[in-house]
């Protein structure tokens, strides 16, 4: 297969391929014997919404990595006020993304009260508090239901400006999500949902279906685990099923080719270095250049680059921001 290149310019991008495919951008297998901070922070969170009967912490007994799988466990105990204990993890200020695919390998839990969750939030308020700038939940299981999970997505009705939301549903054939690994998968396009279990599509939400939405989903997303307990959905919990616990095998997320964007600053000071980033692809190539009188300081060839030395007019304040003009070319071999 040939090559693709893509022209990248501060506000303009163009792009050639000889063809579509998902590229690795982000994963976290859960290798080791701790959750990686650089890519998650564990909550020490006392529910107070949803009726929720869990305070999540990021102890140990609640958060950890043990074979290769993280897990999530939620405990029968009396902390700061509440019955439960559990764990949520979280990639904000981490890692969020926009459009791509994003899947998770996990076993579910099956106790009473189990409420079980992946899903995404926005990384800024930029259009209001929830459920304004939205909220994409990839899979939901409630323990009343152990054989189906639900996939919703979250906005706001501009008619009205109350909740709008739109769910889909997959039940398993046979047994139940406790009984062994599932894969949930989420595709996110600019005007699509599209919603899988172990590879076959079970939901797709087009926002031509829904005009009274206001779609909030074109701004970043961080990645959300957690495993609730009771609550407004759930059923109430029983004490004699817990410990339960919720396994997680992986978190991938995918973006196509003509999703891949630069990250960084759009303004820079002068003698301050700049980074900027594009996601790391397996088996990419970068080679970037800057104008404007700056310099590549580090990362030349890697998916992250340093740049330095942008000139500035003589006449003009020396703490005057002014756009930075990059030229990146990235070369992919999928």
């Amino acid at each position: 297969m040939k090559p693709f290149t893509i022209f990248l310019f501060t506000y303009i991008f163009f792009q050639q391929a000889t063809a579509q495919c998902w590229n690795l951008v982000w994963k976290d297998e859960f290798k080791g014997s701790a959750l990686n901070s650089s890519k998650w922070s564990a909550s020490d969170d006392p529910m107070t919404y949803s009726a929720e009967e869990e305070y999540y912490t990021s102890r140990s007994q609640n958060v950890s990595v043990v074979n290769n799988k993280l897990q999530l466990t939620a405990l029968h105990e009396m902390f700061s006020g509440k019955n439960y204990t559990s764990g949520k993890i979280i990639s904000k200020e981490k890692f969020s993304f926009s459009y791509g695919k994003i899947e998770a390998r996990m076993k579910l839990p099956t106790g009473k009260g189990c409420w079980p969750a992946f899903w995404l939030l926005p990384q800024d308020l930029y259009y209001g508090s929830w459920p304004e700038s939205g909220g994409i939940d990839i899979m939901e299981m409630i323990s009343q239901n152990p054989s189906t999970l639900y996939s919703t997505i979250h906005c706001t009705d501009v008619d009205n400006g109350t909740h709008g939301s739109t769910q889909s549903s997959a039940t398993l054939s046979s047994g139940k999500f406790s009984d062994g690994y599932h894969v949930f998968t989420c595709e996110w396009d600019p005007d699509q949902f599209r919603f899988y279990l172990d590879g076959v599509l079970f939901g797709t939400k087009n926002k031509t279906s829904y005009p009274n939405f206001n779609w909030p989903f074109d701004r970043p997303f961080y990645i959300i685990l957690n495993l609730a307990i009771g609550g407004g959905w759930a059923e109430p919990a029983d004490p004699n099923d817990y410990p339960q616990t919720m396994y997680v095998d992986y978190v991938k997320v995918y973006q196509l080719n003509n999703q891949l964007a630069i990250t960084g600053n759009n303004l820079a000071q002068p003698d301050v270095k700049a980074s900027y980033s594009l996601p790391s692809i397996s088996g990419a190539t970068y080679n970037w250049s800057v104008s404007g009188g700056g310099t590549i300081a580090s990362g030349g060839t890697g998916s992250t680059v340093k740049l330095t030395g942008i000139l500035l007019q003589e006449a003009e304040p020396f703490r005057r921001q002014l756009p930075l003009p990059v030229v990146i070319l990235l070369s992919l071999f999928p």
